[in-house]
């Protein structure tokens, strides 16, 4: 895998004082979806959602600031049922 370049979706959800816990699947096809939850200081699961291509460039970055009603484990399984959709697709899911 090479290292995912970082666009600027990413940079606006990272937050090192954060915990986060996550996922990053590589497709039949090469590409590499990252998939990451945490919970903000307001106490709201947030979640991002990353593809990248075999050499690392971003396709898709998508940031949810709060996955109302939504568990840690239940917002990571739909960030990544949600990826792996998109990756299967492509952005005209968006």
């Amino acid at each position: 895998m090479c290292p995912m370049r970082r666009q600027g979706v990413f940079w606006q959800w990272a937050d090192c004082m954060l915990r986060n816990q996550g996922l990053i699947v590589q497709t039949a096809e090469g590409l590499q979806l990252d998939i990451q939850v945490r919970t903000s200081r307001q106490a709201q699961v947030q979640l991002f959602i990353g593809i990248y291509s075999k050499t690392g460039v971003m396709m898709v970055e998508e940031y949810y600031p709060d996955r109302q009603g939504q568990s840690l484990a239940i917002a990571l399984d739909w960030g990544e049922d949600r990826a792996r959709r998109m990756a299967v697709v492509g952005p005209a899911f968006r």
